[in-house]
């Protein structure tokens, strides 16, 4: 049933993800960022989540890794629109999320210094780092890691 439901899915946000799709022209546009097929599909890296037209200028990804789409709907609202009515939070709060989730493991596991567990999570603005992790975890990393410390005790 899953797969039937993520196939649905699939078929209705204009996913192609069938092997066939991926054809040798289209990989070739890829990796040579071929402009003249932006407008006739798109591309996704699982690895690295970057959704790209063809002319898009990253990295060669491993062709196991993409994905082919024949729309992308066009606008940033309705991709937020979508993943929130999906994930129930917005693409940001998940992302902060995520950030602040490894910077807990962080903060448990290594004494790497607050400033350089920010740097490993993607926040190379300390403060913000610091100011964040205490609105969303109600304590700075810091307080995180002396009460993680006291309750390993």
């Amino acid at each position: 049933m899953p797969d039937r439901i993520n196939h649905s899915f699939q078929q209705s946000h204009g996913v192609l993800n069938d092997e066939n799709l991926m054809t040798n022209e289209k990989w070739q546009a890829i990796i040579d960022n071929d402009a003249s097929y932006n407008n006739q599909f798109f591309y996704a890296v699982k690895t690295t989540g970057i959704f790209c037209k063809p002319s898009c200028k990253s990295r060669v990804p491993k062709k196991e890794n993409v994905r082919i789409f024949s729309n992308a709907h066009g606008s940033p609202y309705h991709l937020h629109r979508t993943f929130k009515k999906m994930k129930g939070i917005t693409p940001v709060e998940y992302i902060q999320q995520v950030r602040l989730n490894a910077a807990k493991e962080y903060l448990i596991h290594t004494n790497k210094a607050i400033a350089d567990i920010a740097i490993c999570v993607g926040m190379p603005n300390t403060s913000y780092f610091i100011t964040l992790f205490k609105k969303k975890m109600g304590h700075t990393p810091a307080q995180f890691r002396q009460m993680s410390k006291r309750e390993e005790l």
